[in-house]
C-alpha cells in the first residue's frame, strides 16, 4: 500500500500546482477559515457548547466520536508514515508536522458534520453538511498540506467511522451505564492509558528534520481527553444531572463561564509548565492537563451552572417519589 501511495504523489503535486494556479487573498482566507472547522480548536468549543446548550446525548457523542476518529487518524498517519506534499512552486498555507495519509481534517468532517445531520434528519442539514466537509477537505489541497489521495482516504475513513458509530453507540452506551460505577472508573483510565501506550511513536517533522517521539503527544491528548470526558460524565451523572432545557440568556451564560472554566484547565497549565521539560514529561503533563480539560467540561461546570442557576438538576428517582 506505501508504495501505491507514494506512486501517486508526482500526479497529486501536479493536481495541488494547478489548483493553486487559481490563488487568490479571497480564496486564500476562504480555504483557511474552511480549514479550521477541523482543528481542535474550533471543535473542542462545538462539542462543548452542544453538550451544555443543546443536547446532553448528541454533545457527548459527538465528543466520543471526534476522539476515536482521531486516534484512529493518528495511529494510521504514524504507522505509515507518508510524507505531505512538498517541492518548487509549492504554497503551504498553514503547515504541518504529522505524516499525510490520510487526512484528519477530511476524515473527522465526514464524521462530525455527518453526526450532526444524521441527528437533526433534515434535508437542508445535509445539504450544509456536505457543502462543509467539500470545503474542509479540498481546503487541504488549496493550502497545500495533502495530496488527493491523502483526502479522498480521509473521507473514505471517515464514512467508515461514522457508519459504525451510527449503529454502535446507543447500543454501547446502553451497556456502559448498566455497569457497577467502580467497573465504569477502571475502564475509564484502563482503556485510554492502553491506547495511548499502544500508539505508535509519533513522526514530527519540522524544517526537514524528521523525528520520532514515544510515547506521543497527540495520543496524550487524544486519550487525556478520553478520560477526563468518561470520568466527569460517570461524575455528573451521579452527583449533578443538569438539564439543557432553560431560557437562551442561560445557555448563553452557560457557554462563556463554561468555555473560561475549560479554557482555564486547557491552557493555563501551559503557562507554568517549563519548556525544557524533556519529552516522556512532557507528555504525561499533557495527558493529564487534557484528563482535567475533560473532567472541567463535563462535571465541574456543570455543577457550577447548577450551583449558580443557570440549569436545574434532573430529579432522582428518591426525589420522584416523593
Amino acid at each position: 500500500m506505501y508504495d501505491w501511495l507514494t506512486s501517486l504523489m508526482p500526479a497529486g503535486i501536479a493536481f495541488i500546482l494547478a489548483v493553486q494556479r487559481w490563488a487568490n487573498p479571497f480564496l486564500d482566507q476562504l480555504f483557511l477559515t474552511a480549514t479550521y472547522l477541523g482543528t481542535a480548536t474550533f471543535l473542542i468549543p462545538m462539542v462543548a457548547f452542544v453538550f451544555w446548550c443543546v443536547d446532553r446525548r448528541i454533545g457527548q457523542n459527538l465528543a466520543y466520536l471526534i476522539l476515536v476518529s482521531d486516534y484512529i487518524n493518528a495511529f494510521l498517519k504514524n504507522t505509515l508514515r507518508l510524507p505531505r506534499p512538498a517541492g518548487e512552486g509549492l504554497r503551504v498555507l498553514r503547515p504541518e508536522t504529522s505524516p499525510g495519509f490520510p487526512s484528519g481534517h477530511a476524515q473527522e468532517a465526514v464524521a462530525v458534520w455527518g453526526y450532526l445531520a444524521a441527528e437533526i434528519r433534515r434535508p437542508l442539514a445535509w445539504a450544509l453538511a456536505c457543502v462543509i466537509i467539500l470545503l474542509v477537505s479540498f481546503s487541504r489541497i488549496y493550502i497545500g498540506v495533502h495530496f488527493p489521495h491523502d483526502v479522498i482516504g480521509g473521507l473514505l475513513l471517515g464514512i467508515v467511522i461514522l457508519w459504525i458509530y451510527l449503529r454502535v453507540a446507543s447500543a454501547l452506551a446502553a451497556q456502559w451505564w448498566g455497569l457497577p460505577t467502580r467497573i465504569q472508573v477502571i475502564l475509564a483510565v484502563g482503556i485510554p492509558l492502553i491506547l495511548w501506550l499502544a500508539h505508535p511513536a509519533e513522526q514530527v517533522t519540522m524544517s526537514g528534520e524528521v523525528t520520532l517521539l514515544y510515547p506521543s503527544a497527540a495520543a496524550a491528548r487524544d486519550m487525556g481527553f478520553l478520560m477526563g470526558i468518561s470520568l466527569g460524565l460517570i461524575a455528573e451523572r451521579r452527583w449533578v444531572r443538569f438539564q439543557v432545557q432553560a431560557p437562551w440568556w442561560q445557555r448563553t451564560l452557560r457557554f462563556v463561564l463554561g468555555s473560561l472554566i475549560v479554557v482555564l484547565f486547557w491552557q493555563g497549565p501551559k503557562l507554568i509548565i517549563p519548556e525544557e521539560v524533556g519529552h516522556l514529561l512532557a507528555s504525561v503533563l499533557r495527558l493529564l492537563r487534557y484528563i482535567l480539560t475533560g473532567i472541567a467540561a463535563m462535571w465541574w461546570a456543570p455543577w457550577l451552572f447548577v450551583r449558580l442557576g443557570l440549569a436545574q438538576s434532573e430529579p432522582t428517582l428518591t426525589d420522584q417519589r416523593r
